[in-house]
């Protein structure tokens, strides 16, 4: 357990060393293309005569019905998702639970929107390292991150592979804490918990979600949903009081049709991720090839490429380009710029130096799966891939 007496030469170390490698990635993102569409326009829809309540009833029911949950809360977007979570975790009603300023949030170094929202709360934002090649928290860290201001673990999918669920509940439910899933990059992905499948984002006491990766340009809606009716009534109070954080009914509508879609977009980016996995085991010694946990069923976003000793990520990422294959750093230009200001600020507190988060945002490409993606393409990326590294 983290002693708050130890001396802060080392966490000064660890937030240097973090904040030199967000400013790395930032600069190789500004050389890519950061804003790219990850799929194609969903169905057309007729949200012309539709109003506010039976456009949200209709996303509503289409949410609890594909999660399997009680409650389903809809906002303008991702980030306002998250705000409406740590304001629920806030409400007075919970008691001594309630979520204060200057609590300590558990969470990873590659989720810019997690990180800021904590920031922006008030809660200091507790950096545990990852492992590869899941690109998920190393859950043997969790004990050295705790605290006797922990209040809340709040942890992202990354790129639609699941955490290790049942090590993380568990150890909520050992000290009490909140757990929040983030899977506004991994809807569509599950997790055998003792022998029952569960959609991503519906074993925490509170799940984010989000369905922006299927909507052109990021446009589609954030996503609250919880078994819990007492979190459920705070968050709709907050919603109801706080206008800005409702979607339009276009929105609403457009994520609909969108959500009725994915199952066919996950089996396409998994068919995908298979064949690129496959061409590129010639070079698995030299790339950490993503894995899924056990008892995990990903729904993946993009395709991470983790360069190993030696390898030149930004000699691959140059090759890739000239070849005109999309590929970029693990975080936007501005996800990386936000990430290191936090750094500078001592705003959040690592535990340890990060070694593996920091590989991951210097070292790591990311080969994004549009659903129109062909075999063809798959294979010119891996040939070209290969070609590199040869």
């Amino acid at each position: 357990m983290y002693d708050n007496n130890q001396a802060t030469s080392n966490n000064d170390t660890s937030l240097l060393l973090l904040k030199e490698a967000y400013e790395k990635v930032q600069e190789s993102a500004k050389k890519c293309h950061n804003g790219m569409c990850f799929s194609t326009l969903p169905p057309s829809v007729d949200a012309t005569k539709a109003t506010e309540a039976e456009a949200s009833e209709r996303l509503e029911e289409a949410l609890t019905r594909h999660l399997r949950v009680a409650h389903a809360h809809k906002t303008a977007s991702h980030a306002d998702a998250v705000r409406l979570t740590l304001l629920t975790l806030a409400s007075p009603i919970l008691g001594e639970r309630s979520l204060r300023q200057g609590d300590e949030i558990i969470t990873v170094g590659l989720d810019a929107t997690d990180i800021a929202a904590i920031k922006d709360f008030g809660a200091v934002p507790v950096l545990v390292d990852v492992t590869l090649p899941h690109y998920n928290i190393d859950t043997k860290e969790l004990d050295r991150a705790l605290s006797p201001n922990t209040r809340a673990v709040m942890l992202s999918h990354t790129l639609g592979y699941p955490f290790n669920l049942k090590t993380v509940r568990n150890f909520c439910n050992d000290y009490e804490l909140w757990l929040i899933e983030d899977s506004g990059r991994a809807l569509g992905a599950a997790f055998d918990f003792d022998g029952t499948r569960y959609e991503t984002g519906t074993v925490g006491d509170l799940g984010v979600g989000s369905l922006s990766p299927l909507s052109p340009h990021g446009g589609g809606c954030g996503l609250l949903y919880t078994r819990d009716d007492a979190l459920s009534t705070v968050a709709q109070e907050l919603l109801e009081s706080t206008l800005s954080l409702a979607p339009t009914p276009l929105q609403a509508d457009l994520d609909a049709a969108r959500l009725a879609a994915l199952p066919q977009v996950g089996d396409a980016r998994r068919r995908a991720t298979a064949r690129l996995w496959e061409a590129l085991q010639p070079v698995a010694n030299r790339l950490a090839l993503p894995e899924a946990l056990p008892n995990t069923h990903p729904a993946p976003l993009a395709f991470p490429l983790a360069c190993k000793e030696g390898v030149n990520a930004g000699a691959v990422l140059e090759k890739l380009r000239q070849r005109g294959i999309p590929c970029y750093p693990f975080l936007s230009a501005e996800e990386a710029s936000l990430l290191a200001s936090v750094c500078a600020s001592g705003s959040c507190r690592p535990v340890g130096d990060l070694p593996v988060t920091r590989r991951i945002l210097t070292d790591t490409l990311l080969i994004p799966l549009p659903l129109g993606i062909t075999d063809e393409t798959l294979a010119r990326t891996a040939a070209t891939i290969l070609e590199a590294l040869a």
